[in-house]
């Protein structure tokens, strides 16, 4: 074998190795990986069972009193030149040239409707923040700082015993938050609190606590007269409602409309777009879930859910597709009644949900004529 025939097998075989030796480290350690993420799926499903809420791999949801989300996400974390991807748990998990992130996970009780006061409940940290709000409960005022943009109503709405129900929780440690949208506990930061599904018992507890606060906020709110912008909705709304067959409650529209449950309610996002939230609730749980949000405008739906990583999937539907950002589950695909109904709403919407046995809508501004409303109402009351 001449020289040119050896130097040319070498380089063959350097090449070789240089793709072959990366190719079974990482079959290596997926095959290594691979028991413990089907372990730790089993115990976010286990644990999802245990509090009779439904989930997807990063996020739980269902009803207790209150519509709440369990989710986890990763924080905290820096990059550095090399970046190298390993499965954790359910989904993917980045771990970069720098310091790898926390995993955190959330217990969130959904208030709806929101508390419309531009609320930021959050656990005292350092320095007094600017503008922070005083309730005049000690205990509740030495732990949290509270912002608003109806300071008055925020500060009437704390100055009760639901001060007194945060303080509680914030005595126990844990690390609560709320905002007009939802009551959140965190629970994480060290590495031997990464996963709480383990003992099912701790996401229990911190989800009742969220739950306790969430309905005393909600009780609380409804005791409170309605600021000046709510009287103009509940003033505009007193003329459609006995178009529709609805009442006004407080600021929102409610009632049986074609057979169904309904609540229409105005609600203010990141502090400078008021939206029309409708929501229909239906018998019998939807056979897909279905998360559109259309693209380019503040979204609405994750923050407050805590959806974090959704599948993508396809409707058939070029035009709802180019427009709006499409996420759900396909266990069952929509029909073309349901599709024909999502292209109506489309027009309109700058988000839709359809999950368990409810369709919630938004659209931009404060709509307040009788067509208006029915147009969307019967959109979605014939979703199914």
């Amino acid at each position: 074998m001449d020289s040119d025939t050896s130097s040319t097998l070498i380089l063959i075989a350097i090449i070789a190795a240089a793709i072959m030796v990366p190719l079974i480290l990482i079959g290596l350690v997926v095959v290594l990986a691979l028991p413990a993420v089907r372990r730790r799926r089993a115990q976010w499903q286990t644990a999802a069972a245990s509090l009779g809420l439904q989930c997807d791999p990063m996020c739980m949801h269902g009803f207790r009193g209150v519509p709440v989300r369990i989710f986890w996400t990763n924080e905290g974390a820096t990059t550095g030149q090399m970046d190298m991807t390993g499965v954790v748990l359910a989904g993917r998990y980045e771990m970069r040239g720098g310091r790898a992130g926390l995993r955190y996970t959330y217990c969130r009780a959904l208030l709806e409707p929101p508390l419309r006061l531009g609320v930021a409940v959050a656990r005292k940290s350092g320095a007094e923040t600017a503008g922070k709000i005083r309730t005049g409960r000690s205990e509740f005022d030495d732990a949290f700082t509270l912002l608003a943009r109806e300071g008055g109503h925020a500060q009437q709405l704390f100055a009760s015993t639901v001060a007194d129900d945060f303080a509680i929780v914030a005595r126990n440690e844990w690390q609560i938050s709320a905002t007009d949208n939802y009551v959140q506990i965190r629970i994480g930061g060290d590495y031997s609190a990464q996963f709480p599904e383990r003992e099912p018992g701790i996401l229990s507890a911190a989800l009742d606590n969220a739950v306790h606060c969430a309905q005393s906020l909600i009780v609380a709110r409804r005791a409170l007269p309605l600021t000046a912008t709510e009287q103009n909705f509940a003033a505009a709304w007193q003329r459609t409602a006995p178009l529709l067959g609805l009442r006004v409650d407080q600021a929102m529209l409610e009632g049986t409309y074609a057979g169904h449950h309904v609540e229409v309610y105005v609600d203010c996002i990141e502090q400078r777009e008021w939206r029309t939230v409708f929501t229909v609730a239906f018998q019998m749980p939807q056979p897909f879930s279905l998360y559109l949000t259309r693209k380019g405008t503040i979204d609405r739906i994750w923050g407050p859910r805590g959806k974090q990583v959704v599948e993508i999937i396809r409707l058939g539907d070029p035009n709802i597709e180019q427009a709006f950002s499409v996420c759900g589950s396909n266990q069952s695909a929509p029909t073309p009644q349901t599709r024909q109904q999502l292209q109506r709403l489309c027009t309109r919407a700058v988000d839709v949900v359809i999950e368990d046995c409810k369709v919630e809508v938004s659209a931009p501004g404060f709509i307040s004529e009788a067509n208006d409303l029915r147009e969307i109402l019967d959109a979605m009351t014939s979703l199914t």
